[in-house]
């Protein structure tokens, strides 16, 4: 298996992933790759970033959650805040984490690793 992904940094803490490209079994899947950026309307930092998880110890229901980049080169600790099913019937749950040394909230939906996240409103 080989993985490649290009990390375009804007200034200070944003940045976006390119490229993010897995080969496996002779086969290529791309993906659009981990960001965040300031949103212009709100001026506060926003993006997507991929879920991982870690079981801690043995029992199997002990989980570490880590949020990162699409190739998992930066992970930061993520602490579990809630879980819910939604009125889709899909099961949600929620994160908070510090992004160099931002600190972010994100919910993750369904089955798949994606985390969307936002910064907390400065005070």
């Amino acid at each position: 298996m080989k993985s490649n992904s290009e990390i375009i940094n804007g200034d200070n803490r944003d940045f976006a992933e390119q490229n993010c490209c897995i080969e496996m079994n002779g086969k290529k899947f791309c993906s659009g790759g981990s960001w965040i950026m300031v949103n212009t309307r709100t001026k506060l930092r926003e993006g997507i970033l991929y879920l991982y998880r870690e079981n801690h110890g043995e029992d199997k229901r002990l989980v570490r959650y880590f949020v990162g980049t699409w190739d998992g080169s930066k992970k930061v600790q993520a602490c579990s805040t809630g879980y819910w099913r939604s009125n889709f019937g899909d099961e949600r749950r929620s994160f908070s984490f510090r992004w160099d040394g931002i600190r972010f909230h994100g919910i993750n939906a369904g089955d798949n690793d994606i985390v969307r996240c936002r910064e907390y409103r400065r005070q």
